[in-house]
């Protein structure tokens, strides 16, 4: 336990930095007003929400990268202890804990690297069929390793999108109807709900969005800010894994 204190208090301090980002996303939703204008060219009535406390949105990204530094920092921590008690040979290569596209990637670098010898045997084994840390591996590691390396060298800008409203109410001809269903979109605030001509609004309803940030290229390749606290217990749990070969 004594070798692994470190990682552990990083995961700690990770998690006050993830019960900063809920307080701080809280407060986000909270700053959305609506307000109906008047559409200047076909003169229909717009419902326009948006968020107010802009600032907000960079104090999320700020938060999110320390949240994920400190993760990261858990898991760099735990593999340094055990390698340099396992594989101290290995330690220049693998000076940070190893994340790769693929498993057959991970697998020839440490095998390249003399982790497949003696005692560090179980620890191939180990990281192949238990830890995973490759795309498509554990679902914490990679997005972490990624989102880790983008905030080194740009701050983490969140995708705010919008994904529903509901309580919609408009007007026409003195009669009283809720609204349609409103599809999400990657469009940035503010967002616009166009009302039919001849309709008026009677209540703006409330708009639903989440908060997402991008650690690849690919359209699916996103973490929601409100779910990395998903990511703090495997995390622990890798450490405790790690903790076990010591």
């Amino acid at each position: 336990m004594a070798y692994f204190k470190d990682a552990r208090a990083k995961i700690e301090r990770a998690n006050h930095h993830i019960a900063r980002l809920e307080n701080r996303i809280d407060l986000l939703h909270k700053s959305v007003v609506s307000t109906v204008e008047i559409n200047p060219d076909g003169g229909n009535e717009v419902i326009k929400y948006d968020i107010l406390e802009r600032e907000g949105i960079t104090k999320i990204a700020l938060i999110m990268g320390d949240a994920v530094h400190n993760l990261k920092c858990a898991l760099d921590y735990a593999w340094i202890e055990t390698i340099t008690k396992l594989a101290p040979h290995a330690l220049k290569k693998f000076g940070k804990f190893p994340a790769y596209p693929t498993k057959d990637d991970l697998e020839s670098a440490l095998r390249g690297h003399g982790i497949d010898e003696s005692i560090a045997m179980n620890l191939l084994g180990i990281l192949l069929s238990e830890i995973k840390p490759y795309a498509r591996g554990d679902h914490a590691i990679w997005p972490i390793h990624r989102l880790d390396i983008r905030d080194k060298h740009r701050l983490l800008i969140p995708l705010i999108l919008y994904s529903s409203v509901s309580g919609i109410e408009t007007e026409e001809n003195g009669i009283i109807s809720p609204g349609g269903f409103t599809h999400g979109t990657r469009q940035e605030p503010p967002w616009y709900i166009p009302m039919r001509f001849g309709t008026h609004v009677k209540n703006k309803g409330e708009i639903s969005f989440t908060i997402s940030f991008e650690y690849g290229d690919a359209f699916d390749e996103s973490v929601f800010a409100n779910t990395l606290k998903l990511y703090s217990q495997p995390i622990l749990g890798i450490v405790e894994t790690l903790e076990t070969l010591v």
